[in-house]
């Protein structure tokens, strides 16, 4: 899906890209991006501190920029457990220093 819309948003722009490779890691791309020539797409809240610490840079995305929701999903059947609980904080507390 999301790959998809990235496709989209990038066809409307008249833009092509030349992919050389995909990494689903998004630490290991953040460490490509910086330390080689190389650009990619990451969600903000992956490099909130770099950007604040200016060793990255995000670039705007135009008039309407790529956007993806992201969503944490557990199991209805049961409670969060305590590292469920823990990493939801996480990231609440990293989208909330983000807007």
């Amino acid at each position: 899906h999301g790959r998809a819309q990235l496709n989209e948003f990038l066809a409307r722009q008249d833009i092509a890209l030349n992919v050389a490779g995909e990494i689903e890691r998004l630490d290991a791309v953040k460490t490509m991006v910086m330390q080689l020539p190389v650009a990619g797409f990451l969600p903000a809240w992956v490099v909130g501190a770099e950007i604040k610490q200016r060793a990255l840079v995000a670039l705007p995305a135009g008039h309407k920029p790529f956007e993806q929701t992201w969503g944490l999903i557990h199991s209805a059947a049961r409670p969060l457990n305590h590292a469920e609980s823990t990493f939801l904080k996480f990231c609440r507390q990293q989208v909330s220093e983000l807007i």
